[in-house]
């Protein structure tokens, strides 16, 4: 019998991070079908090597004639090479190995890491790092820092996307002590030794197949309280009919709200303990990752991998992730189609290969992936996900329609039970938002405006609302300089349009905030809508002032700067009024025409000094129109420094503000929904 052997992922690339190999070997390469472990690439041939155990027991690797060879620590292999334990294999390239080969009696999952040296030491995706995990695609490639400080170590976070965590709480830097655990994507990094200067870690993944009991729970106060386990590894079907609202039973599963009474336990403890854990080791299969109607599924496909990796993978890594994925869901040969030429069943799977790109340890698949699907098309991806579930990755499929051929190790039993005396809530997770991408943002913003341009008349009404607002101010606001009127009129204006546009796109954007912690990223994307929109109104209305001859062409260009901060205060009060309202539009189009309306009276008391008291003083200097004209009026011959200062500081203050309540609002939706 040849000693027992493991291949380890030393990139996020493959589908499993530790997989055994068998003793009768496996195949290597892009091909899905004939290749036992997959793994895709430019350089990766379709069945690129072998490896296996020879006659006397020992390992040999055999290169298949694949185009770029294969290389065993960096040298070319000729035919075939023995190996033995941590080898490290490349697959075409020399420089970047893309397995580290283990035999001998190991636990896969934990291993000792004794650092060496007098330190800082570096945590990371690097392979240089000192203390490297290179195969978590949720872990930075410079995630953290370790040094000793007085004696005593110390970790720091170094800006990574998905955060470092002590003993269960985000930390940007923390004093160590033995036996704490460090939370590092999906994985757990047990401190065991400070002595000597050499700290020693127990290097556990995490990224294990996960299971979970449900201890009498009850979604919502009018169902039933139910039991139910699921064991850690292969396919599992859960009967929906009997659990209540499958969306809410995968947002407690995930942390993401508390059930009316109940508990859940997972078979891993970390997931327990320590909360940021669960994002990465659980995916879902949710209704609002859908594709646009102009993409292809290979596209859609980059998009989902961005928005859940972005500034944590190079765009070749996330290709050879998503590529891999395809490979072994059977789907690559459909990536160049758009989602409505796919039949229902390559529809489903698109969904799930999506929700794999994490590699997650526990896998929930909703029944809308499912129950839209006739009986043949359920057994084929039935099948499918019995095929992929395993040691590493449990499936969990909950449908309405269960089939009558499952066999008993592979359905839920679901228990009603009596509820308890008094509810028992569970665990909800803060949400804890990601660091910005530029990446991010960019994929939301090209989100964002798809749904926006077939919104019937959005952006006609946003660029022709100055052109009704204007000479309504001019009527409305008689013996006053058309300034006002044009100061007015972008207060109003910017405002209306950004809460609209918020508020009709909230349906898509909340869900994903929430799926993928981007608060900060849709913040953004909303605020750099706005504001061009704002821009657009900014022009259209100098422009009305110009050609109508309310106003030189010299005094519409030195209006533009005062404009242009009364338009970003004016943007960042919409975003504000937009999530408060949520998906309530006309409650957004209240609420900020409420708001902006005070700040046109704001102005008018303002220029009678008489009535100013404390009150309308503090309602002007939340008013961006008022610091706005006071900005313009501003002679800059005899002004002081303090004076030239006060109006700039006051707007941006107002859109500091503004901006701080709307990420407020955001989340408090992202927590309650």
């Amino acid at each position: 019998m040849p000693e027992s052997a493991i291949l380890r992922a030393l990139h996020p690339g493959p589908l499993q991070t530790e997989q055994r190999l068998p003793d009768q070997g496996e195949v290597i390469g892009r091909d899905g079908r004939t290749a036992g472990v997959v793994l895709h690439g430019r350089r990766v041939s379709r069945r690129h090597c072998w490896i296996g155990p020879t006659d006397t027991g020992a390992w040999v690797v055999k290169d298949l004639d694949s185009t770029n060879g294969v290389f065993v620590n960096g040298q070319p292999v000729d035919g075939q090479r023995t190996l033995v334990s941590h080898d490290v294999i490349g697959l075409g390239q020399s420089r970047a190995a893309d397995f580290e080969f283990v035999t001998g009696d190991h636990d896969d999952a934990l291993r000792t890491r004794t650092l060496t040296g007098s330190g800082p030491w570096a945590i990371g995706r690097d392979l240089s790092a000192d203390l490297g995990l290179p195969a978590d695609p949720v872990v930075s490639l410079r995630h953290a820092r370790l040094d000793f400080r007085s004696g005593e170590l110390f970790i720091t976070d170094l800006g990574s996307r998905n955060g470092t965590w002590v003993d269960g709480k985000r930390v940007r830097r923390a004093r160590l002590s033995a036996n704490q655990k460090i939370g590092i994507g999906n994985h757990e990094l047990k401190l065991c030794t400070i002595g000597n200067g050499r700290p020693a870690f127990a290097v556990r993944t995490i990224r294990r197949s996960v299971g979970l009991k449900v201890s009498a729970l009850a979604l919502a106060g009018d169902g039933d309280a139910v039991d139910f386990e699921i064991s850690p590894g292969g396919l599992k079907v859960l009967d929906s009919r009997s659990i209540g609202p499958v969306e809410r039973l995968i947002e407690v599963i995930g942390g993401q709200c508390r059930p009316h009474c109940g508990a859940i336990e997972f078979s891993d403890p970390a997931l327990n303990t320590h909360a940021g854990h669960r994002h990465d080791c659980l995916g879902a299969t949710l209704a609002d990752a859908e594709p646009g109607e102009r993409q292809t599924m290979m596209d859609w496909m980059n998009d989902q991998a961005r928005l859940a990796l972005a500034g944590e993978l190079s765009p070749e890594r996330i290709q050879e992730l998503v590529n891999t994925t395809l490979q072994v869901m059977g789907l690559a040969e459909l990536a160049d189609q758009r989602d409505g030429a796919l039949s229902p069943l390559h529809r489903s799977l698109f969904r799930i290969a999506a929700a794999l790109l994490t590699r997650p340890g526990l896998l929930l698949v909703n029944p809308d992936v499912v129950d839209s699907l006739d009986p043949a098309s359920v057994e084929m991806l039935i099948q499918r996900m019995r095929k992929l579930a395993g040691d590493t990755l449990t499936i969990v499929v909950i449908t309405e329609k269960p089939p009558t051929s499952l066999p008993k190790s592979e359905q839920v039993r679901i228990r009603r039970v009596e509820r308890p005396p008094a509810p028992v809530n569970g665990t909800r997770i803060p949400a804890v938002p990601r660091r910005f991408s530029s990446t991010v943002t960019g994929i939301i913003l090209r989100q964002c405006l798809g749904p926006w341009r077939q919104l019937s008349g959005v952006l006609p009404e946003a660029l022709i609302l100055p052109l009704i607002l204007l000479p309504g101010l001019w009527f409305a606001l008689p013996g006053h300089a058309p300034v006002i009127a044009a100061v007015m009129t972008v207060t109003i204006g910017a405002a209306l349009a950004t809460a609209t546009l918020v508020s009709r796109a909230h349906a898509r954007l909340l869900p994903l905030a929430r799926r993928h912690l981007i608060v900060g990223d849709v913040m953004l994307a909303c605020l750099l809508l706005g504001i061009a929109i704002a821009l657009a109104q900014l022009i259209i209305t100098q422009l009305v002032l110009v050609v109508t001859s309310a106003v030189s062409l010299s005094t519409a260009l030195a209006l533009t700067p005062a404009l242009m901060l009364v338009a970003t205060s004016s943007v960042a009060l919409g975003l504000l009024c937009g999530f408060m309202a949520g998906s309530r539009v006309l409650i957004a189009v209240l609420l900020t025409a409420t708001l902006t309306l005070v700040q046109v009276m704001v102005v008018g008391w303002m220029e009678q000094p008489e009535n100013v008291g404390p009150i309308i003083r503090r309602l002007a200097d939340l008013s961006g129109a008022f610091w706005g004209l006071a900005l313009y009026q501003l002679d800059l011959s005899t002004a002081n420094r303090l004076e030239t200062l006060q109006a700039p500081a006051f707007l941006a203050g107002q859109i500091v503000l503004f901006l701080a309540l709307a990420r407020a609002a955001l989340r408090r939706r992202i927590q309650a929904a």
